[in-house]
């Protein structure tokens, strides 16, 4: 589920899709949660969701998530929504291949991550700041030298009921922190910083 997230920066919602693939085994949707680590399906579902956004006139999510990305400075310092869309619109004419060596990261708030989980398949979730009340969630890690939005947020991870930890497409992790720097050595500074807990 999260194989594309070792190149691009969409750890938000391959983290879900992590939740969803769990969660949704048995049901009719559940092929479509096998399809995300399909380039072209995630950047479709990515997408999807941003236009229903707009759509909709959340003027307030869309100008949060513009804010959060565009906290990460660099080559995001002047992200949008509807750039990223357009990006994704042109990015028809790649092949799978030259779609890999293209940027498509999109960093979530997690209020973000919440409404996507809700509004598109309807998952009851709630979400904490600076606290772990364990169990299914999806979990948004800071780290003390961050200077992004929402408090240092900089990656975010899937544990699943056994506790196991999934990111970054390997296969689970034991602990959070050997998650946290995808099983490098560990640097000083990460802490758990949000939780998005799922029913």
């Amino acid at each position: 589920m999260g194989d594309l997230n070792k190149g691009w920066g969409i750890c938000g919602f391959t983290s879900c899709f992590y939740a969803l693939y769990e969660d949704l085994a048995g049901t009719p949707t559940h092929a479509r949660i096998i399809n995300g680590s399909v380039a072209f399906n995630v950047l479709a579902e990515i997408k999807t969701y941003l236009r229903i956004l707009q759509a909709e006139g959340r003027l307030a999510d869309i100008q949060d998530i513009e804010a959060f990305c565009q906290s990460f400075g660099g080559a995001y310092a002047k992200f949008t929504v509807t750039d990223y869309c357009k990006k994704i619109s042109d990015a028809v004419r790649y092949s799978d291949a030259e779609v890999l060596k293209e940027d498509f990261s999109i960093g979530l708030p997690p209020t973000t991550v919440k409404d996507y989980l809700t509004r598109i398949w309807g998952m009851d979730s709630k979400v904490y700041r600076g606290s772990d009340p364990g169990g299914q969630s999806i979990i948004g890690m800071t780290h003390k030298g961050s200077s992004t939005g929402c408090d240092g947020l900089v990656h975010y991870m899937y544990r699943a009921r056994n506790g196991k930890i999934y990111s970054w497409g390997h296969p689970p992790y034991a602990t959070i922190e050997d998650a946290a720097d995808g099983g490098a050595p560990r640097r000083k500074g990460w802490q758990i910083g949000w939780v998005i807990t799922l029913k």
